[in-house]
């Protein structure tokens, strides 16, 4: 219905196109050759929610704002970056990390050394989908937005230690907007480890009980 009123009266609801469905088909290819068409040329804005697969009104209204922390999913890890304003973001930059760079940005580990840089939002995002994500504001109170574009602006062009254990790119951005660099894919990944090499020992620890028991019956029957 177009507002309220009573149902039953023609007036109350909004006209709607019913197309056959030969019609609908032919729509929908069109559609499809034309987002593709925009995709493979990057003619979307990464920060565009309209049109686009994984976007609608919730990304809409969560644009980000300076000092906001940025979540770029590669795939199998995720970039992060700092908000500066007009599009742009302030990241640690191994040589391997870049758009589309998909297994080989993973040779980062190997590096130990980043350049903080300044680059354009769209272009370091690429075809991968990101999100704001301010992590551990209700852990850490954030610092002001001065204080965290002032430091970012101060460290452009640094080369600074990278480790991806104690001083990746996440690392970087909560040290930034928190004073206490910390990160949570490192924790997390350390934390299915931790639990993966629990899970065997059990298995190894059961393994040898077994092995125990037949053994004893063994004995027994003997």
């Amino acid at each position: 219905p177009s507002s309220k009123g009573v149902t039953l009266d023609p007036n109350c609801y909004r006209p709607i196109s019913i197309l056959p469905c030969l019609s609908k088909v032919f729509e929908s290819q069109v559609n499809k050759q034309i987002t593709d068409h925009f995709e493979s040329h990057c003619t979307f804005s990464a920060v565009q929610s309209g049109f686009q697969a994984g976007h609608g009104c919730t990304s809409a209204t969560l644009k980000p704002q300076p000092g906001d922390l940025i979540e770029i999913f590669r795939g199998t890890y995720q970039h992060w970056a700092l908000y500066v304003g007009e599009g742009y973001i302030v990241h640690l930059c191994p040589p391997t990390e870049a758009a589309g760079a998909g297994a080989y940005s993973l040779v980062s580990v190997l590096c130990d050394t980043a350049v903080v840089t300044k680059e354009s939002l769209e272009e370091i995002v690429g075809k991968d989908r990101f999100l704001v994500n301010n992590l551990l504001d209700g852990k850490h109170k954030p610092r002001s937005v001065y204080d965290i574009l002032r430091d970012a602006r101060s460290l452009l062009g640094l080369e600074m230690p990278y480790c991806i254990l104690r001083g990746n790119c996440e690392h970087f951005v909560t040290e930034l907007r928190y004073g206490k660099g910390e990160s949570r894919q490192v924790y997390y990944a350390l934390g299915v480890g931790v639990r993966a090499v629990a899970i065997g020992l059990k298995a190894l620890n059961a393994a040898s009980n077994i092995s125990c028991v037949k053994s004893k019956q063994k004995r027994i029957l003997l």
